[in-house]
């Protein structure tokens, strides 16, 4: 039994010596438009692990929705999150109501992440974030549903 004990003890000590692997990481980014024309909003959603999900809803409620869903690689996966994690510093959270805007969700050093702005006052930056993921989107191999 006490070299069970020893055994645990030398293993949870060489396991605390590691370096724990990273857990998944993702990003998700909205652009709301104000007339819903022809469409109220298209997100889209990375994982890490290369799946990406794209959701054009068409009203305001949540039942006229289309998600398709698409893999890529898992390499230009993580580089659109870096570039994402990347691409502002500071929070901001203002939200408004019928107008156009941008909205980023992201993992930023370990803690979540929230930036909004208008769209006339978001930063190029957030702006190419939205333009990679439907690059990314578009090159990605449809998935099933």
């Amino acid at each position: 039994m006490k070299r069970l004990a020893v055994l645990f003890v030398l293993l949870f000590a060489l396991l605390g010596c590691l370096k724990p692997l990273a857990g998944p990481q993702y990003y998700e980014i909205v652009f709301d438009k104000a007339d819903c024309n022809p469409y109220c909003s298209t997100e889209f959603i990375v994982l890490s692990n290369g799946l990406v999900f794209k959701k054009e809803s068409y009203s305001r409620s949540v039942i006229n929705n289309q998600i398709e869903i698409v893999k890529v690689s898992e390499d230009n996966a993580l580089q659109a999150i870096k570039s994402a994690q990347e691409s502002v510093g500071e929070q901001k959270t203002e939200r408004c109501e019928n107008c156009n805007s941008y909205v980023l969700f992201l993992e930023k050093k370990g803690r979540h992440f929230m930036f909004s702005a208008q769209e006339k006052d978001a930063p190029e930056s957030v702006k190419k974030v939205f333009d990679d993921s439907t690059k990314l989107f578009l090159e990605g191999n449809k998935t099933e549903q």
